[in-house]
């Protein structure tokens, strides 16, 4: 990589990215398309009795720092203290290296 590279990749922009985001909200088509990523996500798990507390985005994607490849980081918050506690020890053991089709 070049120097003339980075400052690419830290470029701040007075909006975010409009491929993703309009009036500060989501597009709902990449809205759906998330949720649908994060359903997949949690059919694959199979975790019994998950509770999601919550969904983000974050990263450049997220903020004015995008570039054109930025990806979107998506998380998925769970209760680790609800009734799937049992489960997650072995979820981390098997699926932090599987990929998801």
């Amino acid at each position: 990589m070049r120097i003339g590279d980075l400052e690419q990749l830290t470029q701040f922009h007075d909006k975010l990215n409009p491929q993703l985001w309009e009036n500060n909200r989501l597009k709902p088509q990449v809205r759906l398309a998330l949720f649908k990523i994060a359903k997949a996500f949690v059919d694959f798990i199979n975790i019994p009795d998950l509770q999601l507390t919550d969904i983000t985005v974050s990263g450049s994607n997220a903020s004015y720092s995008y570039n054109k490849d930025s990806d979107i980081d998506l998380h998925l918050v769970a209760d680790v203290n609800g009734p799937c506690e049992a489960d997650l020890d072995q979820l981390f053991i098997d699926r932090k290296s599987t990929r998801l089709n």
